[in-house]
Parts: C-alpha cells; structure tokens; sequence
C-alpha cells in the first residue's frame, strides 16, 4: 500500500474519531458498513490491511467527511469532553473513557514503546490513591465548561470517594493498560508544582467543605510518591498491587525543563504524539514531521538527565525527599493560611 494512500486512511480513521460524539461505537458502525470482522477492521485501522477507495468512500459519505479535506499537512485531535449540554461529571466519566481507548491494546503491539514529560504526574498514577484522584477529579472539572450552579460547589472528599468510584474503576483501567507496554518518563523538578498549587489555591479560596480533609490530601500525595519511588527501585512501572504485573520503566530526573505533558507512542506501524495544552485537554498528533522531532527532542532530554531507575538509589533518594520537601513546605504554608 503507498504510503500517501496509507496516511489519508489514517487521517479519515483519525478524522471520524474526532466527530464521533456520544455513547455510539464508532468502530462498530464502520464494521457494519464495511462488512468486516472486528479484526479485519484493524487491520485496516493499523495499516496492516489496505482501505480500499470504495470503503473509504462509503466511511467518508456516511460520516459526511471530504476526503480531500484529509491532504493537509498536519491534523489534530481534541479531546471531546465538553459538550455543552453534558453536566460536569458526565464530561468527566466520557473523558476517562476516551483517554483509556486511547491505550486499547488493540491499537498498539509487542513493540509499542512509551515516552512520557510532563509537568504533572501520569493522569493514570492517580489510581494509586483514591484521596488524590477524587481531589483532582474536582480541580479538573474546574477546568472543564460548567454551569454557574456548578461552579458554586465545594469539594469534599469524603463524599467524592462515595460518589466517584466508577470514576475511579476507569482510571485503574486506565493504568493497567498503561502498565502493558514499557516506558521512558521524564521528571523534572516542578513535576508536583501544579498538584501543590492547586491545593494552596482551592484551600485558601475556602473551596473545601471540610477543611480538615487538606491535611489528608497532603498526607495521601507523599504516600503516593514514595509508593511510585518503590517501583523505581525495581524499574517496573507502578502498580496498584504487588501482584499486578508490569512492564520495564526508566525514569529520568531533569531539574531544568519547563514543559507540558507530552506522551509518545512509538510503534513500528502506529505512531502518535500527545500534547496537554490546557489540563486535563489534549491535543494528538498522527504528523510524520512531529512525531520524529518529538522522538529526537525525548533523546536529547534523555541525554540531559539522570537515570533514577535501576543502580542509582543515592540519587533516587535525594530526589524522593526533594519531593517530599515540597509538599511538606505546601502543607505548612496551607496550615498557617487557614490556622488548622
């Protein structure tokens, strides 16, 4: 199959996934107007299988697509979670939702291989702590389009754990699929500067209904660092139980770089670039010209960095306490704003 034939199937297969709104299956639908098997239809989605012209005629006049409109030069994704007539925790459960397809191991292969930055912890890693996962849960549906009625409730975590647990089911899904494929992260410095912000803020705008409950949040972040740094220590990526099995992870510190989050996807026939421009909202990328640059951009801030995983535990327990020194300092800056 040429490769300009294999990249507007991509790009129509992109496309109709960014219309695709609402509980319908794309994919599914595809399949019965195509008259394919569920693999069949990968095959295609992964390039493996050519799209004929007269399947991606009938795919492009039934989800009302120009197939010349798929020949420019770059093409992105934005993650539909804000439908305006959605209420804020439907827009958060089809987010989830959307995020974990976006690791369906359908998608990826053996030979996936993931690089992460960000400037925040791995969305996954919240299922780790569900005190930490309900209070981002509310400083991200901040950050989502809501109504003024919305807008005026307060966070509580004791109610948040009741009222939130499929939420949270999806996002330990979510780190079991991210757990399959082995990863390189990079940690710069300020990577719980936005967490600790966020706390700070919602804390002295009196935005919590119990303000007790901060101390646990606090408590429950440095839990969940040194949990994350245990796995550190065996160069496997964090789970929720021993028992859970895991890929390899190398982790890298770097105390200079600013930067958003941004994941790679790097597979012999499936590439992709992810970039948070706005959290928790994302923008993808598929653009063979970005996903090099990317790739090229992650080695060189490999090179720049200190390994923390495998034999390096002396640096490895310099940094943990340099995180744990961060929040402690949050905590206590909160305590005398609010005199707890």
């Amino acid at each position: 199959m040429p490769k300009e034939d294999q990249d507007i199937a991509q790009l129509l297969f992109e496309e109709i996934e960014r219309r695709h709104q609402g509980p319908m299956h794309w994919k599914k639908v595809a399949q019965d107007l195509l008259g394919l098997g569920k693999s069949a239809l990968y095959n295609r989605l992964r390039g493996q299988t050519p799209l004929l012209l007269s399947e991606a005629i009938i795919l492009a006049n039934h989800f009302h697509i120009s197939l010349d409109s798929l020949q420019a030069n770059d093409h992105f994704i934005i993650a539909r979670h804000s439908a305006q007539n959605m209420p804020k925790h439907a827009k958060l459960e089809y987010y989830l939702h959307f995020l974990l397809e976006q690791f369906s191991q359908e998608k990826f292969s053996s030979k996936t291989k993931l690089y992460f930055a960000s400037n925040d912890l791995p969305i996954f890693y919240y299922a780790l702590s569900p005190e930490l996962f309900a209070f981002k849960l509310f400083a991200w549906g901040i950050a989502m389009p809501h109504s003024e009625e919305e807008r005026k409730l307060k966070f509580s975590l004791k109610k948040s754990l009741k009222q939130n647990g499929h939420l949270f089911q999806i996002v330990q899904q979510g780190l079991n699929a991210y757990n399959q494929y082995p990863s390189i992260e990079i940690w710069p410095t300020k990577i719980l500067e936005n967490t600790l912000n966020q706390l700070e803020f919602y804390s002295r705008t009196h935005a919590f209904e119990d303000p007790r409950e901060i101390k646990q949040i606090y408590e429950a972040l440095e839990q969940l660092i040194a949990h994350i740094f245990h796995y550190f220590d065996l160069g496997k990526k964090p789970c929720i139980s021993e028992t859970d099995s895991s890929q390899e992870l190398a982790v890298y510190y770097n105390e200079i770089i600013q930067v958003n989050s941004i994941l790679l996807v790097d597979d012999p026939d499936f590439k992709k670039v992810y970039c948070v421009f706005d959290s928790p909202h994302f923008l993808s990328s598929s653009n063979r010209w970005l996903e090099k640059y990317t790739k090229l951009w992650f080695q060189y801030l490999m090179r720049s960095s200190s390994l923390l995983s495998e034999n390096n535990m002396g640096l490895r327990n310099e940094v943990l306490e340099k995180y744990k020194k961060q929040i402690r300092q949050s905590w206590d800056k909160t305590h005398r704003i609010l005199d707890l």
